[in-house]
């Protein structure tokens, strides 16, 4: 998922499938499922103050998703870098 705040939009542009136990990202299995989504005011603001608060959580921790850091996310999560 592409979220542009900017441009006020949401783009599904990969899915997550389970394999097994395994998420593997893939692209969406039909043309209807990539889809973009407009977003209103309100919600750029409501995700604006998450990612803020977000940042501030990482800062605080020492968690700035340098390499190394511990992820709560599976990997395939954008913004997660794992340990290795």
């Amino acid at each position: 998922m592409n979220v542009d705040l900017d441009a006020q939009e949401l783009t599904v542009a990969k899915e997550i499938v389970v394999d097994g136990w395994t998420p593997v990202e893939d692209v969406p299995k039909t043309d209807g499922s990539a889809a973009t989504i407009g977003l209103d005011r309100a919600t750029v603001q409501a995700l604006r103050e998450h990612k803020a608060r977000q940042d501030a959580e990482r800062e605080a921790a020492g968690r700035s998703g340098s390499r190394g850091t511990r992820c709560s996310r599976p990997s395939w999560a954008s913004g997660c870098t794992p340990t290795s």
